[in-house]
């Protein structure tokens, strides 16, 4: 359920003023059970007479009140809110709304309403977002704010100088408000809270286990059964001990939006359950129970009987409906004083003031609005107070005129967990983890310690130097070993001809067919090394000398290990094959798929590629070898997984004398600090998907290029930005890589962080942490999330497997199972064709043919579809399905392959044949109940296929069936009775297939009475007639 609290969908009242002050009402419900026209409709309807009463009385001013109901789907898309809003107001120029239901829409509306200058008025939106008058300057709100119960969370835990707290919340509908609400409030109030989403966890109990680790004040923010879990799971854990204490946040009592809190469930955990709670206080909106809420639920419930049809006995929650009862009473008192001035009724900003700061009768008492539009709500806290039959009393309250502070009931006070006499600390004397030294520390040891603390100094000083001495030996030993060396012959190429390729993949394998100006033709090789893939890249000298210095950095580079380096495999020494060899990787270079131009990168992915980059590079500039040294998009290749790791670094004794295409101005002149400038010119790249300086038309080609840099123009040259193609902050920070001064370039280091700050920009959610770690450990992840297209093509690929098995096999093929044939005690099978199809056929050409079955079968596919059957087969003009496999339901099948052949029968009566208008289609079905066996036959092209007499027999009764008529089975007939829905006629006895004489009879088709009852799915929305007023 999208944002299941908020999208209470409730009333969205659409206001037009004509000259006699008549004001028309469009209230628009949802249709989830609680917050549909049933539940809602009354309040409405009562605020209205209300009005009306006030009128005729002479309490208001002379205006009418006229109401249209309608419904809309929440969770439906596009969102319908705006464009009922932009209809009413264009179109029938009305003056405020009210509503709509769900949070997405109010917030468009509301930003709709202020720019037309509109009132906006909601009975239930409680986002923090909404509090924000300076953008929705003409809204207004009569419901409980998030923000209001977390205050009071905060308001218990300054009461008991509480610091830190964990808190679990689900973070789905109104829970995930109430999470943004409360981490903005206690951020506010300097307290530290750890965040624990259910989402995250496997069961309950990993999560109360995870929130125990960093608190001991836990707060729940979820629905009551899952509550009732993990308080269960905080009783085995041992949490329920006086050292924890548990905050239930329940907004008001409904079962149907925030289901059963209580802790009895009928199971054999009640007693435990009823322990757990003695550690659990419930924060809640304050709720009158007074006369007059016995009285407007009465009066619910005889407007829901008289015109709706509608009864029941549950005590169903009456707040939303008062909330709603109480905006529509708000706007009608703005709307009597404004015509009271003699003011424009059209005059939203005015309105809307006059509903703020005032206070009025609402149904459930005085109603107080704040002066930014909000309603002040009283709040309360429940403990229970008897043990022994686990009753929960008020405890202490936090009201609007006193500013939210904690006050205790007189005579009341709370009962802390386990016989404690006061509240828990919010964090061990010693530390979660026992980091504060000095508690619990016994007096006059002080001497003792120094000798202790000084021992340990001295031992750990000459560990440490052993340790170092060891370390030398180690590494010395490692750089004479000289495990980087490979033996050229250990390589099994798999071409003997070297490939030819262009720089943007020479360090892959694939050729790219680019003739850009950057272009130059070099050799690389692809090769076996110990079974796995590798790149060898030849050095053009016939002789090497191995320095000292080229020993240390071949060594170190044998070691490097990042996410975003490319693992050095190790050179080769030898005479006329000096060459050094790396990973090879699958995906090609990022210049290839920067040229891919059918590949889609959009901002996430490009963000992704830069901060790949960054922290590659940032990890060479913090290694032995201090640089890269040829950053280009070349040298930045992607592996099978769309990880980026920087390649073809390092080695620079070792490959001296190569020329180089591509690298920083500084290089060129001989100065330092190039990594920086490289990667500069590599966002470039990435943010205009071009080569390094773009398509810059007064230099084409390399030498021109290099010329002007090393010109030291005034400006400097360098590459072009589109400000269309990028984002101020992306070009400030390309601009400043460029600096001609190194010192002015930002560090690796900084590249990161500010990739970190782009990223949050760029609104990721708050579980961008888990994200990222996820980006390490699950690279499939990875994959999934920076590619779309693969995204979708998978889904393809799956829709598809699952027309062509059903899903339960398909679903253990795709997890490499077997699927053994299986055994089906009953199911129904179902055979139809076409009558004289044979004469259809010849009569046809065999295209004609063709597209005559394609479009009786879509037919057919798209009727099956609303029924729990499964297609098995077509051959030509027999059509078989099946129901009641792979997954039983007991003797529903025999119903739906009925309801199904009905549905089929009337289709065909109205079907057309395209090349053949006139000619009229005809059916003949059968149907029999039984046993089969149904397996996956072959592996090449697997089909499902059901094997047995049941088959045979079925096939039987259509092929002895009659034009458009269904004959059934007596076997299916006596399952088919049991429904009392079905209409039958005997046809007595006939002769069967290796079965002798069979009783079958006609199924006619569904009783009148209950068909009704029997319909699938619920395809269109009904609306009363525009004029319906009452």
């Amino acid at each position: 359920m999208y944002l299941s609290y908020l999208l209470w969908s409730i009333t969205l009242v659409a206001v037009a003023t004509e000259p006699n002050n008549e004001v028309s009402i469009l209230s628009v419900y949802g249709e989830d059970t609680g917050t549909d026209e049933i539940h809602l409709r009354p309040a409405v309807q009562i605020a209205v007479e209300t009005v009306r009463s006030r009128v005729r009385q002479g309490e208001y001013h002379e205006f009418q009140f006229n109401v249209i109901h309608k419904s809309i789907d929440c969770q439906g898309y596009p969102i319908e809110g705006p464009a009922l809003a932009a209809l009413y107001y264009l179109q029938y120029n009305v003056t405020a709304f009210v509503g709509p239901p769900c949070t997405v829409d109010i917030i468009s509306v509301a930003d709709l309403a202020a720019s037309w200058n509109i009132p906006a008025i909601s009975g239930v939106a409680s986002a923090v977002e909404l509090s924000d008058k300076t953008r929705f300057t003409t809204f207004t709100r009569t419901s409980f704010l998030a923000d209001g119960l977390a205050s009071a969370v905060v308001a218990t835990m300054s009461r008991y100088n509480w610091k830190r707290c964990s808190f679990i919340s689900s973070n789905t509908g109104y829970w995930s408000i109430m999470e943004e609400a409360l981490a903005n409030v206690l951020q506010q109030n300097n307290i530290f809270v750890h965040f624990v989403g259910l989402e995250y966890f496997q069961s309950t109990k990993a999560a109360m286990q995870e929130a125990g680790k960093l608190g001991r004040i836990i707060v729940m923010a979820t629905d009551g059964p899952v509550i009732r879990n993990l308080m269960l799971d905080a009783l085995d854990l041992g949490y329920i001990n006086g050292e924890f204490v548990f905050f239930n946040i329940y907004p008001f009592t409904d079962d149907v939006q925030f289901k059963d809190f209580s802790w009895q469930s009928n199971d054999d955990r009640d007693s435990d359950a009823k322990l757990a709670y003695e550690a659990l206080l419930t924060i809640s909106v304050t709720v009158p129970t007074a006369e007059d809420v016995k009285n407007f639920r009465s009066e619910i419930r005889t407007i829901q009987a008289a015109t709706l049809n509608y009864t029941s006995d549950m005590e169903e929650s009456l707040f939303l409906a008062g909330t709603l009862h109480d905006a529509i009473i708000l706007y009608s008192l703005a709307i009597n004083e404004t015509i009271g001035a003699n003011a424009d009724i059209r005059d939203g900003t005015a309105i809307s003031i006059r509903m703020r700061d005032r206070k009025f009768q609402g149904v459930f008492g005085e109603v107080k609005i704040k002066p930014n539009g909000d309603r002040d709500s009283d709040y309360l806290i429940s403990d229970m107070t008897d043990t022994i039959t686990g009753t929960f009393e008020v405890v202490a309250y936090f009201l609007a005129e006193s500013a939210g502070v904690f006050q205790a009931v007189n005579g009341k006070e709370i009962k802390w967990p386990a016989g404690a006499i006061g509240p828990p600390l919010d964090e061990p004397i010693c530390g979660f983890y026992n980091e504060k030294s000095n508690c619990n520390r016994p007096e006059g040891i002080g001497t003792l310690a120094v000798v202790l603390v000084t021992s340990i100094v001295f031992v750990s000083i000459i560990i440490l130097a052993f340790a170092w001495i060891y370390r030398r030996f180690r590494r010395e030993n490692e750089v004479m070993k000289m495990l980087w060396k490979l033996n050229y012959g250990d390589l099994l190429f798999v071409s003997t001809k070297s490939s030819e390729m262009s720089t943007s993949s020479k360090m892959l394998t694939a050729p790219t067919d680019s003739e850009s100006i950057m272009e130059k033709k070099i050799s690389v090789n692809v090769a076996h090394f110990m079974g796995r893939l590798v790149v060898v890249k030849k050095v053009k000298k016939n002789v090497l000398t191995v320095t000292r210095a080229m020993l240390e950095d071949l060594t170190a580079m044998k070691d490097f290990d990042h996410t975003n380096v490319n693992r050095f495999v190790g050179a080769c020494t030898e005479a006329a094959n000096i060459c050094f060899v790396m990973f090879y990787c699958s995906k090609g270079s990022l210049k290839d798929i920067l040229e891919n131009e059918s590949l889609h990168i959009d901002w996430a992915f490009k963000y992704s590629l830069m901060t790949d980059v960054f922290w590659g590079l940032n990890y060479l500039h913090c290694s032995v070898i201090g640089m890269h040294g040829r950053l280009t998009s070349s040298n930045c290749v992607i592996d099978s997984r769309f990880v980026l790791k920087l390649t073809d670094f390092g080695l620079f004794e070792f490959r001296q004398g190569e020329e180089i295409d591509e690298t920083s101005p500084e290089q060129i002149l001989s100065t330092t600090k190039a990594g920086e400038c490289s990667a500069g010119i590599v966002m470039h790249e990435i943010i205009l998907r071009s080569g390094p300086f773009g398509m810059d038309s007064e230099a084409n080609s390399v030498d021109e290029i290099l010329q002007r840099v090393k010109n030291c123009e005034h400006p400097p040259y360098r590459p072009h930005l589109n400000e269309e193609l990028s984002t101020p902050d992306v070009m400030e920070l390309c601009q400043n890589c460029w600096s001609e001064k190194p010192e002015d370039r930002p560090s690796a280091s900084a590249l990161v962080a500010f990739m970190k700050s782009i990223n949050k920009k760029a609104n990721y959610t708050t579980n961008v942490l888990f994200r990222m770690e996820q980006y390490a450990n699950n690279l499939e992840a990875l994959v999934q999330e920076r590619t779309e297209a693969f995204l979708e093509e998978k889904k393809r690929c799956e829709r598809l497997l699952y027309e062509v098995l059903p899903r339960p096999v398909a679903e253990q093929l795709k997890k490499g199972l077997s699927v053994d044939p299986e055994t089906y005690e009953c199911v129904t099978v179902y055979f139809s064709d076409i009558v004289e199809f044979t004469k259809l056929s010849a009569q046809s050409t065999p295209m004609q043919v063709v597209t005559f079955l394609n479009d009786l079968y879509l037919c057919f596919d798209n009727i099956i579809g609303n029924y729990e059957v499964y297609k098995v087969e077509t051959i030509g003009d027999a059509y078989m399905v099946v129901s009641g496999l792979p997954v039983r339901n007991g003797n529903v099948h025999s119903r739906e392959i009925a309801s199904m052949a009905v549905a089929l029968l009337r289709k065909v009566e109205n079907f057309t044949v395209r090349h053949m208008p006139e000619y009229q289609l005809q059916l003949r079905a059968g149907i029999h109940c039984g046993s089969v066996v149904a397996g996956v036959v072959g592996s090449k092209m697997p089909r499902y296929c059901l094997f047995g007499d049941t088959v045979n027999t079925a096939s039987s009764m259509e092929a002895t069936s009659e034009a458009m008529k269904i004959q059934v089975s007596s076997e299916a007939k006596f399952i088919l009775d049991s429904f009392f829905i079905f209409k039958f006629e005997e046809r007595g006895e006939i002769e069967l297939r290796g079965k002798g004489k069979q009783k079958t009879f006609w199924l006619l088709g569904l009783i009148a009475e209950k068909q009704e009852k029997q319909q699938k799915k619920h395809f269109e929305e009904v609306y009363l007639p525009p004029n319906t007023y009452f």
